[in-house]
C-alpha cells in the first residue's frame, strides 16, 4: 500500500525522464521562477478567478469541483495554494505581455472568431450528392438529413456545431467557414475520409475584451514557457554530444 511518505519523496530528475514528464516538470519550475515577485491575490480576486477557472474547466457545480479535488489529493489547504498559483500566473502573463497583446489578437483573431455550422458527413459520393440536393432544393431540412443519414457525432444534434472557435474545425472546414455567408450551403466535398456538407448558420466575431485578453496573456505566456523548455533541452543535448 503507497502511504503518504512515499508520495512526499523527492522524485529524482531521472525517475521523471523515464515517465516522459520532465518537461511539464520544468515548466512548473519556470512558472515558480517567474511568479516568485507576484503578491498573493485578495480573497475577491481568487474568488472570481476561481470561478472563471471553473467555468473553463466544467465544473459548473460546488460538487464537481469536490469531485475534482478529491480525484486530484487537494485537501483545502492545497487547493488554495493550487489556484493561488494559478491566478498569480495569470496576473504575471498580463503585467509582462500587455504590450503585445493588442498585436497578437490581430494574428489570432481568425481562428479566435466563433462560428456555429451544419455538418452532415457520409462515406459514400454519391449519397452526399444526392443529400445535398435534396437539402439545396429544400425536399428536405439539413437537420433531417443530419439525423438520419450523418456517420459523425453530430447526428445526435441534427448536424449543428457550436458556437466554437474557427481554429478548432478541421483545416479545410475552417477555410470553407472564413469565406461563408450565413445560410450557405456547400457542396460535398473530400475532408480525410468523409464527404462534408457543411453550412454557416451564424459567425460571432470576438472583442478585446477582458476575458480574451487574459486567454491571450496565458497563451503567450506558454509561448514564452515553451520556447526556454526547448532552449534548455537544446543546451543539454549540445553538453552531451
Amino acid at each position: 500500500m503507497i502511504t503518504s511518505n512515499d508520495l512526499n519523496k523527492r522524485i529524482s530528475e531521472e525517475k521523471l525522464i523515464s515517465w516522459g514528464m520532465i518537461r511539464q516538470v520544468k515548466k512548473e519550475e519556470l512558472i515558480d521562477k517567474y511568479i516568485d515577485k507576484i503578491p498573493l491575490p485578495e480573497s475577491s480576486e481568487i474568488k472570481t478567478f476561481t470561478k472563471e477557472w471553473c467555468d473553463v474547466n466544467r465544473l459548473h457545480s460546488k460538487d464537481l469541483l469536490n469531485q475534482w479535488k478529491l480525484f486530484n489529493g487537494f485537501n483545502e489547504e492545497q487547493w488554495t495554494v493550487f489556484i493561488s498559483r494559478k491566478c498569480r500566473w495569470i496576473n504575471w502573463c498580463s503585467k509582462n505581455f500587455q504590450d503585445q497583446i493588442s498585436h497578437y489578437f490581430l494574428e489570432r483573431k481568425t481562428t479566435l472568431d466563433k462560428v456555429k455550422y451544419s455538418l452532415l458527413r457520409v462515406k459514400n459520393k454519391n449519397l452526399a450528392d444526392e443529400l445535398y440536393l435534396r437539402i439545396n432544393e429544400g425536399e428536405s431540412t439539413f437537420h433531417e438529413m443530419a439525423v438520419n443519414y450523418s456517420e459523425g457525432p453530430e447526428k445526435r444534434t441534427g448536424g449543428l456545431i457550436g458556437p466554437v472557435p474557427l481554429g478548432s474545425a478541421h483545416p479545410q472546414l475552417a477555410n470553407l467557414l472564413k469565406i461563408s455567408q450565413k445560410d450557405q450551403i456547400w457542396s460535398p466535398r473530400k475532408i480525410d475520409d468523409w464527404w462534408v456538407i457543411i453550412r454557416l448558420e451564424k459567425h460571432e466575431p470576438i472583442s478585446l475584451d477582458k476575458k480574451t485578453s487574459l486567454q491571450l496573456a496565458e497563451e503567450l505566456g506558454d509561448n514564452l514557457l515553451k520556447n526556454n523548455i526547448e532552449n534548455l533541452f537544446r543546451k543539454n543535448l549540445k553538453n552531451i554530444y
